[in-house]
């Protein structure tokens, strides 16, 4: 066998470091940021957003939900991701009104813009995780029987934001809602 030592190069290696093409990398983080902005629809205004994709058709299918009497009903409106106030007057929103993109305010009529804590840059920095809450925008409705005619009337009692988030432990979705 021949002495590898005196080689200039390994005779078993193929290299292709000679080659005059430069092929650029592609980009490995576009599929899933594609994925997750049509899983999300963080672009979209919130009342406009497809539903029949994404996080809008699970909450779509998953809601309502219904007693076992019939008269007690939650019904989804529709979800925010993170903090969004006017641009114009800097009030926070109240909380019938959903914040995304081309959404105005309801107090003064200028656009609303996202709030975000901290930057990205600032949580690598810090170590923190860059996140937004998710607040699902729920309305409970009481159904009452019209005792003439029988004819069923609803009757809504309220519209809230309520925080959802996924619980790992058991595997179930939990909706966080403290003002009911």
């Amino acid at each position: 066998m021949r002495e590898l030592k005196n080689l200039k190069r390994n005779p078993f290696r193929k290299i292709l470091s000679r080659r005059r093409e430069i092929i650029t990398p592609p980009d490995l983080l576009s599929v899933p940021k594609e994925s997750f902005e049509n899983f999300v629809q963080f672009h979209t205004n919130p009342l406009k957003r497809d539903p029949n994709k994404g996080l809008e058709s699970l909450l779509r299918t998953s809601f309502p939900f219904v007693d076992s009497n019939g008269q007690l009903e939650v019904r989804y409106i529709g979800y925010e991701i993170g903090d969004w106030e006017c641009g114009k007057c800097g009030k926070a929103l109240p909380d019938e009104v959903l914040g995304g993109p081309e959404v105005d305010c309801p107090q003064c009529g200028g656009p609303l813009i996202y709030k975000e804590k901290l930057t990205v840059e600032e949580c690598k920095f810090k170590g923190l995780t860059y996140g937004a809450p998710l607040r699902v925008l729920l309305e409970l409705v009481i159904n009452h029987t019209d005792p003439k005619t029988g004819e069923i009337i609803p009757k809504t009692i309220k519209k809230q934001k309520n925080i959802l988030w996924w619980d790992s432990s058991p595997n179930r979705l939990c909706l966080f809602y403290d003002k009911w």
